[in-house]
């Protein structure tokens, strides 16, 4: 997507111009735009991705929680809910195309 190529270069850019060498990747959304943040910064940059360490994080909380929850039935829809702090009213539809629509998804702002 073009537009989101041009929001990446404006952030990026200003870190690149000041010598930037290692960016970390400290938000959830920013995995699925790697392949485009690759692009604009190029091969020299590092690129650290929190995504994994997140998940993983995650995934012990709800254990230690009780709160995971194995799928067994693979027709299952599973009822996702998402959380944001962004108050734009273009949130739902950026979640809907970076996720998909393979879950029936409720919306919460903070």
């Amino acid at each position: 997507n073009e537009s989101t190529l041009t929001l990446i270069k404006q952030y990026c850019q200003p870190l690149l111009n000041e010598g930037a060498d290692t960016i970390v990747l400290g938000c959830t959304h920013y995995p699925f735009v790697r392949p485009l943040i690759e692009k604009v910064v190029g091969a020299d940059i590092v690129l650290i991705d929190t995504g994994a360490a997140v998940a993983k994080q995650l995934q012990k909380r709800l254990l230690e929680l009780d709160l995971l929850v194995e799928v067994k039935n693979i027709n299952h829809t599973p009822n996702v809910s998402f959380w944001t702090n962004s108050q734009a009213t273009y949130a739902r539809q950026v979640i809907i195309q970076l996720w998909g629509t393979s879950a029936d998804m409720e919306f919460h702002i903070l």
